[in-house]
């Protein structure tokens, strides 16, 4: 559906403060942006969100910092912590679920956090490559909408970088 289509049905949701906060045509002086997008777009940018926030990293230095959940849950402590280079024990991979979960709580409220899921597919118990391939299960929230959102990441354990996929029609 464009934009004007969902326009005439009344199908129009806010972006999030960072997409409206990005200065799309730096050269213009005033910008346009709209103030309410379509469901597609809105699926685009909770994916672009999302990619933001695993490919963000989060460095709180002082380990008195990192019980304060002000400092954490700020954008000081957005993204998650270095994965490159570690193991892909059962420890290490439920550890960097419950990061990826509570990124996307903070981060992603337009996420239902309370049925959000994130799944390691089984062929890596055993894995024997630096990628870590997963699949994030969530419902966008936004009154009134509540659709599934399903996209799968694969996190490079070598270089730190994530990729997402998702099924979001044109």
């Amino acid at each position: 559906m464009s934009d004007a289509s969902a326009a005439q049905s009344g199908e129009l949701y806010l972006p999030c403060v960072m997409t409206r906060l990005t200065d799309q045509n730096p050269e213009v002086r005033v910008e346009r942006y709209p103030h309410a997008i379509s469901v597609v777009a809105l699926r685009r940018s909770v994916l672009a969100n999302v990619s933001m926030i695993l490919n963000s990293s989060s460095h709180p230095q002082s380990s008195a910092w990192r019980n304060d959940s002000e400092v954490t849950d700020s954008v000081i402590g957005m993204g998650l912590g270095d994965f490159c280079g570690v193991s892909h024990s059962r420890e290490r991979r439920e550890k960097l679920r419950h990061d990826i979960l509570h990124q996307l709580s903070v981060f992603e409220p337009r996420l239902d956090s309370s049925v959000t899921v994130v799944n390691f597919f089984a062929e890596q118990e055993q894995p024997s490559s630096g990628i870590l391939d997963l699949e994030i299960r969530s419902i966008i929230s936004v009154v009134p909408l509540k659709e599934e959102f399903v996209f799968r990441a694969r996190l490079n354990l070598e270089t730190g970088e994530a990729r997402l996929e998702a099924d979001i029609a044109i």
